[in-house]
């Protein structure tokens, strides 16, 4: 009887070990799998979207969602940022400019160089806008004389001169 409560105790045990090892494998697994860091395109796509989107606009012309609300105009971004001069505004987004607030409280310089990327870059893949329909402008016509029994056929010939 004691030989057979020391073997169902050891299996248990062995059990219990084997779900643990497994339990550990797997929560270790699934930590490192949800906690992945993002690329530097992914990071720079979502810091965008959370903090530039509302005003900046998909295409970063200064055309969001909240510019309806704005006194100020939003600037657009488009031919502005490019990947050439992306340092030269890492400045302007930490620290702000006129009327943009910075966002050095919400990330570094690193972030801040990847929020601009995908800002040169959307700019760069944004169509072109449309331009406003251009009015073309007639001549006026003459008013008309109800009087006028001129047919406006040619000049006119006097048939009776000498």
């Amino acid at each position: 009887m004691e030989a057979l409560l020391s073997r169902s105790l050891l299996r248990a045990s062995l059990a219990l070990a084997t779900l643990s090892v497994g339990v550990t494998v797997f929560g270790s697994w699934a930590f490192a799998a949800g906690n992945r860091r993002l690329s530097d395109e992914d990071r720079g796509r979502e810091l965008y979207d959370r903090h530039c989107l509302a005003c900046h606009g998909g295409g970063a012309r200064g055309d969001g969602p909240a510019t309806d609300d704005l006194v100020s105009p939003v600037a657009s971004l488009e031919g502005v940022v490019t990947e050439d001069n992306v340092d030269s505004f890492v400045d302007v987004v930490l620290r702000g400019r006129g009327v943009m607030p910075g966002f050095e409280a919400s990330f570094d310089k690193y972030d801040a160089r990847r929020v601009l990327r995908h800002t040169a870059r959307l700019a760069a893949a944004a169509p072109p806008k449309p331009k406003p329909p251009v009015r073309q402008l007639t001549p006026p016509t003459p008013p008309t004389d109800p009087t006028d029994t001129d047919s406006g056929a040619g000049p006119e010939t006097d048939t009776d001169a000498p």
